[in-house]
């Protein structure tokens, strides 16, 4: 309640956080910073602030927190005739711009300032990658108006320029929709952080 919040309008950001701690007392312990049950007050530990792709992501993921409803829906798909061994992701990506075409108001914008959404012609899905630094999500350009050798040649210059960390920063911006894989972590189902603006 004693935060003055520097984020659009009087938002209290996680920076506002991690200032006001170390202002007060030169270091948050972790019984009051974290997870730590309550039983375990006398325990302490040093705040490591999070910098760079760890920092953006924490607060990218307190933005959707923030900004979007959660609403999860679970089904299956019977993939049983895919060809084995076939690129799944590219047909993935086929699938996603087919929906899209065939109910635009996946592929939009929602403007929480305007009350509005920008539902777009043009089909740009952010890809999630992995890394041991965090996650980068770069967008494949034009999904829906691509062969499916181009998709994957886009596909794996995006993953080498991630993986060198020599993507450029508008090649981390613009989707509109957006495909996640929790495959590589464990479990059948999860519910997706979708980031503001998508």
């Amino acid at each position: 309640e004693s935060l003055s919040g520097s984020g659009p309008n009087g938002l209290v950001t996680l920076d506002d956080v991690i200032n006001a701690g170390s202002a007060g007392s030169g270091r948050l312990s972790l019984a009051t910073s974290s997870m730590r049950p309550a039983a375990n007050l006398t325990e302490t530990g040093e705040l490591e602030v999070l910098r760079s792709l760890r920092r953006a992501m924490a607060q990218s993921m307190t933005l959707a927190r923030d900004n979007v409803m959660e609403c999860t829906v679970f089904d299956d798909a019977d993939i049983e005739g895919w060809q084995q061994g076939g690129d799944y992701t590219v047909r993935l990506l086929r699938a996603i711009a087919a929906g899209c075409h065939a109910e635009p108001g996946l592929n939009a914008w929602f403007d929480g300032t305007h009350q509005g959404r920008r539902v777009f012609h043009h089909i740009q899905v952010g890809i999630a990658v992995d890394t041991p630094e965090g996650l980068f999500v770069p967008v494949v350009r034009d999904a829906g108006g691509r062969s499916p050798p181009s998709l994957r040649a886009g596909l794996e210059q995006l993953k080498a320029a991630v993986r060198s960390r020599s993507i450029p920063a508008a090649e981390l911006r613009g989707a509109t929709i957006t495909l996640s894989n929790f495959g590589t972590i464990a479990g059948r189902h999860a519910t997706p952080v979708v980031l503001p603006p998508t």
